[in-house]
Formats: structure tokens, sequence, C-alpha cells
């Protein structure tokens, strides 16, 4: 080769140019007709690469350049293109799918990696030096502004980084170790992060253990005897996804021998939500093609709604998967000409419906959509072809559309039918109907009973708002191009009309006309959105029917569109149902970017003359960038800093119950940890996440916030002994749930001896006397109380169940009868003037929402955090909030503008106790218990007068110091300052427990110069 050409490299930029272009340009017009013949035949956005042109491409059209390399060396493998393009062809759809299930596996196993911890621990160390070389800078220039100290500071700190970079690293990982390592048990593994994974965990351990999910077989059925304790529960059906778990954990550990059961559940919800992500893909990808799945499959992998829910092996994933599976079977079937394929799949289709109610009480949901929407595909094609109908009624046979949606909704129905009596039973089914129904009534103040309604206060059942639900699927750019993928989801083989055209501009315009008038401030109700919503697919099927048309498949437009109505109305009376309307939301934002594509690609290579490859590559590289960019990091950073709630404290304190009890102990405290407390402790709780709607509730909200601890200890000997069962067995004798409360107070405060006096005074027979006894005044099992900081925060809502009103709220359950009715049922049943029978009724009628109501019934009392109070030089302590306590007198004060205002309640520690006093005069509407912390300072606990000296607030801030049945047992503080109070109850209550700091601080006198109110010392010491 001669030398020059080594120096002389050209380069054909007309090869690269002819790259861009679609086709050649003597055929380009031949070219775009074929493409046109054959658009209704394949997807335009099936990405096919060219592997033989992109070969050639890269070739030289030299001739002596080709012969130059005419001569291959003989260990040159030659590469047949034509095979990898045949692969490409064959199995690309899979490669498509793979990256948002792949996606989703990544994120969600981020959350076993406690990564948080790695950003305390930087935190914790860095500020760790920089306080050291503040506090050196102090010393050193100690008149320096603080401005240039700060400046200084920061300057030292990054050459200390800088210089000691290796050390520094060293010293977060360690930090970041010991930080994970109370997220984790004695082996290093992680604690389950959240509750109700416990929950499945418990009942899955016991089929691995013994093959069904109860404790033990009771009748022959599963029955689980630590809940409800003492009295235990069979175990409810709906827990497939125990079965799930501990069948798949059979699996892992049979090729993977350390895996544990705990540990196997993370694998299991990453396994499911795959199972999820591809599902979606596989529903998206029959309305929208390759792209439009892919899209949807990457929206589900990282939706915010479904990631929350699957982080933790809870059984939401398996709530999301089962009608996935059902709505995918039923997508299938939309271009199927077979029968018999048809019939096989309606059955899959039941059989996988009747399985889902083995999963979860709400599985209704589903079946109920995929029924309305068959029954609105029939009324459509029927009304289309009413006509041939009426002159020919065997038009219903000979209908292939008609007579295969008939086959299809009365196949899946009897086999629904068939297959949820089989596994649940008949009133599982009824409840497909009757569901929906009561579904509204969810969140009623007041149960049919009269006992409150616990439903009202579940976090995840908190009323969501519009704009809430709308930004926990993506917010409301992403919401609006769903909406898109609704209208868009409307099928026609011949590809859309002119009209079609106009439709969908005028429908963008339509739903854009939404975001745009909530964003002027215009408040539109939530059945306004969902009129909204469906509004323009009834329109365009009120349209086909008007012209006659049968080229249009709506089926999966109306299903996602009633599948993303009802979800955010759900989500509305439930925040926790978003995740419901995340698999919907995904599909049909899939669907509307699938589409999209198609058509802004086509546009590409006719308008700008680029090639399909390139106008593929740009498109999609923008949809991810634009759309997914954001969402995918905030998806990942969740996981990352999932912050779990079991840690070392909890796990502590339950071990210590476990290895210092009998294995009829009961634990008692409020019921959102009741799950884990079964599992770690291994002990039966009074209540717990599925039983939280049992009067229990009330009873022990009762017992936290009474001051009295002898009817804090009859309430707690009552639930031990029996549960609800005493008011049961008197409610049965007099059918009055007023005199049956009446009674039950009353004796719960007496010994066994005079409580049998009392209940003859009430012409109780012996024998009901002894069974009532029996649940009131039993000898009691070894019993724990456990007081813990998250109980500060639901303060408002154990004591509001608590100081349930039963009158108000009979009086409530009556508001619907004839004023005059109502009025003199009150005046016979609560002895009322008429007067106030009638101000009550004219109250009632005033209030407009559920949780107006709840307020009525009952009042939310709760807790304004503690204060700090320093001793004064006159002896008197002043507290940060401006109140003043003088211990000499018990006096709490405060200087307003009208003068000395005080607490309406102040409870004060002392030496053998607490004493509480009540002041008259002026008064603010709170109370205040005051606590010793050291010689010079006192702690003051800000609440509501109702919970002032409170049980709670005694063995919570004052551990237990004064009470006597409750001993203090165990202290457990968290990492993050978490404090758990865990006390063994004391049945014969003789002796009362003392915290000895408090005694040497109280019995250190306080002297006044005067007795008399020293206001010049408080104004200076105020100032």
């Amino acid at each position: 080769m001669d030398p020059k050409e080594d120096e002389d490299i050209s380069i054909d930029f007309s090869k690269i140019k002819n790259f861009f272009k679609s086709e050649k340009k003597e055929g380009e017009q031949t070219e775009e007709n074929r493409e046109s013949s054959s658009a209704e035949k394949k997807d335009d956005e099936e990405i096919n690469i060219d592997f033989g042109k992109i070969k050639k491409w890269f070739k030289s059209d030299a001739d002596g350049l080709e012969h130059s390399h005419a001569s291959k060396p003989d260990d040159e493998l030659p590469i047949d293109w034509s095979k990898i393009i045949g692969f490409f062809k064959k199995y690309g759809v899979i490669f498509i799918a793979l990256i948002p299930i792949i996606l989703s596996i990544y994120i969600r196993a981020q959350a076993g990696s406690l990564q948080f911890t790695d950003s305390w621990a930087s935190s914790t160390v860095i500020n760790n030096i920089k306080s050291q070389i503040k506090s050196s800078i102090d010393q050193q220039y100690p008149n320096l502004p603080d401005a240039n100290k700060n400046a200084l500071a920061e300057a030292e700190l990054q050459k200390v980084i800088s210089q000691n970079k290796a050390q520094i690293d060293q010293q977060i990982q360690g930090t970041s170790a010991y930080f994970k390592s109370f997220f984790q048990d004695e082996n290093g593994k992680n604690y389950m992060p959240d509750i109700d994974p416990y929950y499945w965990y418990r009942y899955a351990k016991n089929i691995v253990d013994h093959g069904h999910p109860g404790d033990v077989l009771k009748d022959g059925k599963p029955f689980d005897n630590h809940q409800l304790a003492p009295l235990g529960r069979f175990v409810f059906t709906d827990i497939l996804h125990s079965y799930l778990w501990a069948y798949f954990y059979k699996f892992l550990h049979f090729f993977i021998p350390g895996m544990t059961l705990m540990r196997s559940g993370f694998h299991l919800v990453i396994f499911f939500s795959a199972l999820c992500v591809l599902l979606i893909f596989l529903i998206a990808r029959k309305i929208a093609g390759n792209i439009g799945g892919f899209f949807a499959g990457l929206m589900m992998a990282v939706n915010g709604a479904f990631l929350s829910r699957s982080l933790h092996p809870d059984n939401d994933v398996s709530v999301v998967l089962f009608p996935l599976i059902v709505t995918w079977l039923f997508v299938t079937m939309i271009d199927m000409k077979s029968g018999f394929k048809i019939a096989v799949i309606s059955v899959a289709a039941g059989f996988f419906t009747g399985l889902f109610t083995l999963a979860w009480s709400g599985w209704w949901y589903i079946f109920d959509f995929l029924l309305a929407t068959i029954a609105i595909t029939f009324l459509y094609l029927v009304l289309i072809n009413f006509k041939e109908i009426k002159s020919n009624m065997g038009a219903f046979i000979s209908n292939a559309a008609i007579r295969n949606i008939a086959i299809v909704g009365l196949l899946y129905f009897l086999s629904t039918l068939i297959f949820v009596v089989l596994f649940s039973g008949w009133l599982i089914f009824r409840n497909s109907f009757l569901g929906p129904l009561s579904f509204p009534s969810i969140k009623a103040p007041v149960s049919a009973d009269l006992w409150p309604n616990v439903f009202t206060t579940v976090a995840e059942l908190n009323e969501g708002s519009i704009s809430g639900i709308i930004n926990s699927i993506g917010g409301p750019f992403l919401f609006f191009i769903s909406l898109l993928g609704l209208i868009l989801a409307i099928y026609r083989s011949e590809g859309m009309k002119k009209f079609d055209y106009f439709y969908v501009i005028g429908t963008t315009i339509f739903y854009g006309a939404y975001f745009l008038l909530v964003r002027i401030g215009l408040d539109v109700s939530v059945f306004g959105l969902l009129a909204w919503i469906m509004l323009p697919i009834f329109a365009r099927i009120g349209i086909s029917v008007y012209k006659k048309d049968e080229s249009y498949d709506f089926k999966l437009s109306i299903l996602l569109s009633l599948w993303v109505a009802s979800t955010i109305f759900a989500s509305i009376k439930g925040i926790r149902f978003t995740v419901l309307l995340a698999p919907a939301f995904s599909v049909a934002f899939g669907v509307a970017i699938g589409k999209i594509y198609i058509y802004a690609s086509k546009w590409l290579v006719k308008e700008f003359k680029v090639h399909r490859l390139v106008a593929a590559s740009v498109l999609i590289v923008l949809f991810i960038g634009i759309v997914y960019a954001s969402p995918t990091k905030a998806a990942i950073n969740a996981a990352r800093f999932d912050i779990p709630i079991v840690n070392d404290a909890w796990y502590n304190a339950l071990i210590a119950i476990n290895q210092n009890s009998s294995e009829n102990a009961i634990i008692t405290s409020w019921w959102d940890f009741g799950h884990h407390f079964k599992v770690l402790a291994d002990r039966p709780v009074t209540f717990d996440g599925t039983t939280q709607t049992y009067p229990a509730a009330h009873w022990v909200g009762k017992l936290l916030m009474t001051d009295n601890e002898e009817q804090a200890a009859g309430i707690l000997r009552m639930l031990d002994c029996g549960s609800n069962n005493a008011f049961n067995t008197l409610y049965k004798t007099n059918n009055n749930t007023q005199l049956s409360l009446k009674i039950l107070n009353e004796i719960i405060l007496l010994d066994k001896k005079e409580a049998e006096k009392r209940l003859k005074s009430f012409r109780f027979n012996e024998m009901q006397i002894e069974k009532i006894l029996s649940f009131t005044h039993c000898q009691p099992p070894e019993a724990y109380f456990i007081a813990s900081e998250d109980m500060i925060g639901k303060s408002g809502v154990w004591s509001h169940f608590g100081s349930w009103n039963f009158e108000r709220a009979e009086i409530w359950q009556n508001r619907g009868l004839p004023q005059e009715q109502a009025v003199e049922k009150m005046m016979t049943k609560f002895n009322y003037t008429r007067e106030r029978a009638e101000n009550i009724y004219f109250e009632m009628q005033s209030i407009a929402s559920d949780s107006e109501a709840n307020a009525w019934v009952a009042p939310w009392p709760g807790y304004g955090g503690t204060i700090s109070c320093g001793k004064n030089n006159g002896g008197v302590y002043a507290c940060s909030n401006g109140f003043f306590i003088n211990m000499s007198n018990h006096d709490v004060y405060a200087f307003g503008q009208q003068g000395i205002v005080r607490p309406g309640l102040a409870a004060f520690s002392t030496e053998d106790g607490l004493l509480k006093k009540s002041f008259n005069g002026t008064t603010v509407e709170l109370g205040i218990t005051i606590i010793p912390k050291n010689e010079n300072e006192f702690e003051a606990v800000m609440s509501s007068k109702e919970l002032t000296g409170s049980m709670f607030t005694r063995m919570f801030y004052m551990q237990g110091h004064g009470l006597k049945y409750f001993k203090l047992f165990n202290h457990q503080r968290g990492l993050t300052g978490t404090d758990i109070y865990t006390y063994k109850i004391d049945w014969e209550g003789k002796n009362k427990a003392i915290v000895g700091d408090y005694v040497k601080l109280l019995k250190t006198p306080v002297k006044l110069e005067t007795e008399d109110l020293n206001l010049a010392q408080i104004n200076e010491d105020s100032s």
C-alpha cells in the first residue's frame, strides 16, 4: 500500500447521508405506497434493524481496498448476520420486556440494602469533625464574628476532608455498619421493615412447620390462638399469600439451603412485582404494540403507588397480581375466532378470579369491572345490530361478535361462580354484588351495634384528595397522558377514520381543560372528575351506535376507564386503594405513549426523511428522558431510604417478654404493632391489625386515658378473662347497650364479692352471674402492657375511642327518623327534656360529613408535646411557653392580657404518686402534667385535659411512678430515640412502684422568700 494512502484518509459523507434517508430517492414513492398498504397488517412501531444494511454501510466502496482484504486470516471467524437478524426478530420482544422487569427487580432490591444508614453515617462523621473544628476556632478566636468563624470552619473542614479522605471514608463505613446493626438480628439478617408482613409470615411459618396456617386445628379447621386473646379465632380464608410464601420458600430452600423463611419473603415480593410488570407489558402490547407494552411496563416498575406497596412482603402485590392475570386472559380473547379457545380462556379467567378470593376480601372489583365491560359491549353490539335482530332473533347466534361476547360473559360468570363457591363459599360470591354497595359506608362513624368504627382512623384508609391521588401515581402531566390512553385504546382493525383524528384532538382538549380549570382554582368534585373521564368514552360509543358502525372495539377502553374511575373513587375513601389504580394507569399510559410513538415516527420518516431506526431511537430516548428520568430516580431513592419500623429496640423488648413469660401470657397495647408482637414475642395479643374493629379498641383506649388505675386494671382483667364476652353476655340478657355498659363499668371497679352483690341487685340469676363474673373476675393469665412513643401521635385516635359516647352514637343512628319521633325517643330512653332533645336533633341535621359526625359523638383529645421548665431565683419554675410552676403550693399560672391565666387541669408528681388539681378563674382548655427532670428543671407534658395524669402519661412519661398494678418490666430506646416501656401486670396490686430519682428531687425543699407572687421577679425572668 502506498504510504500516501495512510496519510490521506477520505470519508465519503454521502454514504452517511444516505443512511439517514428513509429510502433511495429513485424508489421513494414506491416504498411509501408499499408501507401504506401494509400498515393495517403490521404495527408501525416494531423496530426492525436490518443488520445486513448496517454491515454494508461499514464496508468501503473502493475496489482496491476490497481486494487488499480479499485474503482473510485463517483465524478470523465469519459472522452470519442473517442468523443474528432472525434471532432478534424471533426473540426481540423478550429483550424489550426484560428491560422494565429488570428495572423493577433492581429498584425493589434496594429496599434491603439499608442504604439510608450511609447518609446518616456521612452526616454524623462530617458534623462531628465540623463541630471539633468549630470548637477549636472558638477557643483561638473568641472575638471573631460568627460569619467569619463559619467561613473559616468550612474552609478548614474541606481541607481536613481532602487530606484525610481514606480515614474519613473508613470511619463513615464503620459508622454505617453500626447503624445497620440496629435494623438486623443477631445473625446480621434484616428485620422485616413493616408490620403487616409479620401477619403473613406467621401463617407461612405455620404452613411450613405443620402444613396448615393455624397454631392448632379446632374442629378440623386452622385456629389462631394468638389473636383476640384469650379467645383466639379461626384463621380467615383469604390467606393465599401465606401459602404462596411458604411454598416459594420451600422451592428456594431446595436450591439455597441457607435461605430463611423471612428472607424468602423479600424475594417473593420482588418476583411477584416482576410478574406484575410483565403482565402490564403484555396487556399494553396487545393494544399498542411492543413500544406501548415497554413504556407501560416501565411505568409500572417505577410507579410510586405500586412501589410503596411492594417493597415489603405484604399481600398487596398479590392483590395486584391476580386482577392482572384475569385481565390479561380477557385481553387475549379479543381477536380470537375459535369458540373453543374463547371458552377455555374464559374458564381460566373464572378460575383465577375464584383463586383471588383466597387472597383478598375485595376480590370482587375485577369481577365487576369485567362483567360491566362485557355487558356494555354486548349492549353496544345489540344496539348497532338492533334492526337485524328485531327481524331475525337468530342474529344473536349468526353474528360472531355478539355470539362471542355472550359466550365470554356467560362462561366467565358461571366459572367464577363455581370456583368462588368451591374455594370460598356462596356468601363470598354474593358479596361480589353487595360489596360495592357497602363500600361507601366503610368510613361511617358508628357501626350498626353502636361501637366505634375503627376504620375511620386506619391510616391507609384515610380519605384521599384528587390532587393527592394524581400525585401519587405520577402527577398531572402523566395522568393527563394516561387519560389519552383511554381513548387511544379504542381499536379499529381497518385503521383510524378522518373523524377519529378529530375525536382524539377534541378529547385531548376536553381532558386538558380539566387541568386548566383546576389550575385556575376551580374546585371539581370527585364525581365531576369521574364524569369527565367517562364522558368521551360513552360519547364515542353513542356515535358508533348512531352510525351503526360495528368496526370499533371498545372493550379495553371501557375496562380501563371503569378501572381508573372506580379506583379513583375508592382512593378518595381510602388512600391504600391507589395501588389498585396503578395497573390501569400504567396500561393506559403505555397505550398513549405507544400510539403517539407510532404516529410520531411515521411523521418523522415522512417529513424529515430520516431512517426509521433513527426516528425510533430519537423518540424512545426522548420519551425516557422526559417522562421516566424523574420517576425512576424517585423510585430508587424511595426504596433506598425506606426506614424499617422494626428495629433492635422492638426486638429486644419483645424477646424479653418471650424469655420471661409463660406461653399463655397476653400482650396488650394499641393494635398497630400487634402482628410483630405475635411473631417476635410469640405471645397472644388483645387485638391487632386484623381485629382492630372489635370492641377492644374502646376498652384499651379507655384504659390508656383514664387516670384511675383501679379502672385500668379492671378493664385489662376483663379483656384478659374474656375479651368482650362480659358485655356480650350482659347484652343478651337485656338487649340494651347503654344498660349493659353501665353495669359493666360499675362491676369492673369492684372485687368479686362486691361485683356479685351488685349483679344480684340487677336481678340476674346465679347462672348468669357466674358466667358474667367468669369474664370479669377470673384468675387472669400473666399480662404485659406496652406504652411506646408512636402512641403519642396516635393519642387522638385511642382517646377518641376511649371516650366514645354510646348515648350519642345511638342518637346518631336514629338521625334519619322524623323530628317528632327522634325527639320522643331521646326523651323516653335518655330522660332528656324536650328542649334538649330538639336542640340535639337540629344539631345533628347540620352535620355534613362523617368526620364531623365522628367528632360530635366523641372528642379527639391528644398531646401537645413537652416543654422544659427551669428554676428561677425565687424557686419558681419558668417554662418555655410562658407558664410558671410553684411546687410549694402546686400552682401553675401565666400572665395574659386579662391578668393571670391558668390551665384547666394540672397533675403534679409527688413522692408517692400523682396529685391532680383543677383551677378556677380564667383558664385555658389544656392540661399540664409536671414531672421532675433534675434538680433545677422540670418537664411539663402538654395535653388535652382528658389526658392530664392519664395512665398513658404515667406509663410513658413517668416510668410508672406511683402505679401498683402496672410495674415497669423493661425499657428500650431505639437508635432514633424511640422509647418503648413494657409493664408487667401485678394483679394483686399491693405495692406502689416509686421512681427513686423523683423522690430525691421532690424531697428537696422549695423555699420562697414570700408566699405571695413575686411579680417583679417573674416579670424579670419572663422577659
